[in-house]
């Protein structure tokens, strides 16, 4: 088809067709500066289904940065399920080198603290502790959750992450690169005395931050703390590796 037959048909009145088109433009990889610009106008189209068509189309057009597309998509979508799940399947396979563009992309949107943002969220920060090298990623996920004030989100990835330490999931060269990339972030959260400051430091402490294991031995010794609080103060400093903690515990 045409250009200017797409163009028509991508402006058309019904949703049915609009996907097609856009089908067709993914499917034969266009890419022309007029198909571009419209296409990317589509993210805010009314119809569900023009949408998904859109997020799978966007790794196939050259001269398109599927990440920015995705983000913007996650943000405006009401979907809950159907847009998040096929982004999230394209997102896969290059998630290694792009998790970080991606969460720059997601950062500079709007309606961050949907449902669909959320959920997609909490999938991408149990993903990113999957991996091998997604520190910075992890970093960037943080640091999107902090300015949304998204803090059980936060607080959540916070403790996944010091889980697998404690677990042994992460360590050596992958825990140094995670502890290198988040320490300022880390440490920033303590200090503000912010609402994430005790998952903070109890994320600071198994990775054998003295400051931290302080405020943690703390807690733990303070009979007026919450139970729950005083429990997974004694499991993170039990599980250091840092031996004078326990002592000082004991």
């Amino acid at each position: 088809p045409s250009e200017s037959f797409l163009l028509k048909l991508l402006d058309d009145k019904d949703p049915g067709i609009r996907s097609w088109a856009v089908r067709i433009i993914g499917n034969a990889r266009l890419s022309s500066e007029k198909i571009l610009t419209k296409v990317k106008s589509l993210t805010a189209d009314e119809s569900p289904d023009v949408v998904l068509q859109l997020a799978i189309a966007a790794p196939k057009l050259a001269n398109l940065d599927p990440n920015d597309l995705w983000a913007t998509i996650i943000s405006e979508t009401e979907d809950t399920k159907l847009n998040p799940k096929i982004i999230w399947q394209n997102l896969i396979p290059t998630l290694d080198r792009d998790a970080p563009d991606f969460l720059d992309h997601l950062a500079a949107q709007k309606n961050l603290k949907s449902p669909p943002v959320t959920a997609f969220l909490a999938r991408f920060s149990d993903r990113l502790l999957s991996g091998k090298s997604h520190a910075r990623g992890f970093d960037k996920l943080l640091g999107i959750l902090k300015s949304t004030e998204n803090t059980e989100a936060a607080a959540n990835a916070l403790n996944q992450l010091r889980k697998r330490i404690t677990n042994r999931e992460i360590k050596g060269d992958q825990l140094a690169g995670f502890r290198s990339i988040l320490d300022g972030q880390i440490e920033d959260i303590i200090r503000v005395g912010s609402p994430l400051s005790f998952e903070a430091a109890l994320l600071a402490t198994s990775w054998g931050n003295p400051e931290a294991a302080a405020l943690i031995r703390e807690i733990f010794t303070d009979n007026n703390a919450p139970l729950k609080k005083r429990k997974l103060a004694l499991e993170t400093l039990g599980n250091t590796e840092d031996g004078t903690i326990v002592e000082t515990v004991l």
